[in-house]
């Protein structure tokens, strides 16, 4: 019996994950300069906070791409938009150069999460919507 796929099915947490990413990672480049201002602290130290999401993001995407394998792409996906938002919260509730360095790293460990997961999951949904368009176009 096979099972008939629709691409909206699972498809609204990868939209979540894609914009999430981009939009929110895009204004964390962008007023990073604002983050350090706000805390008082040398402006110079915007590099650190870029630095700290970046290096977490690099660490921890092969191992929780594994672990989104394992577990389940959809999950892992689901956690790493949790920590994401998690880690931005902490970042808007940050008071010192030390507690937004982990806020951001935290950041990092959900971009990590999420980023290896959305790629092969949404090159799936697209493969099923092109099969089956394929199929159809050839049954008629």
């Amino acid at each position: 019996m096979e099972r008939s796929f629709s691409y909206k099915q699972g498809f609204v947490p990868y939209a979540l994950a894609a914009l999430l990413i981009g939009l929110i990672g895009g204004f964390s480049t962008v007023l990073g300069p604002a983050f350090v201002q706000d805390l008082g602290i040398d402006y110079n130290n915007t590099t650190w906070t870029a630095l700290a999401q970046a290096m977490s993001t690099a660490a921890c995407a092969p191992i929780l791409g594994k672990v989104g394998d394992v577990i389940g792409r959809r999950k892992t996906l689901l956690v790493g938009i949790a920590v994401f938002t998690l880690g931005n919260v902490f970042s808007a509730l940050a008071n010192s150069l030390a507690y937004m360095l982990v806020a951001r790293f935290i950041v990092g460990i959900g971009t990590a999460a999420m980023a290896p997961v959305r790629t092969p999951s949404t090159n799936r949904i697209v493969t099923i919507t092109d099969n089956t368009r394929l199929r159809n176009r050839h049954l008629c």
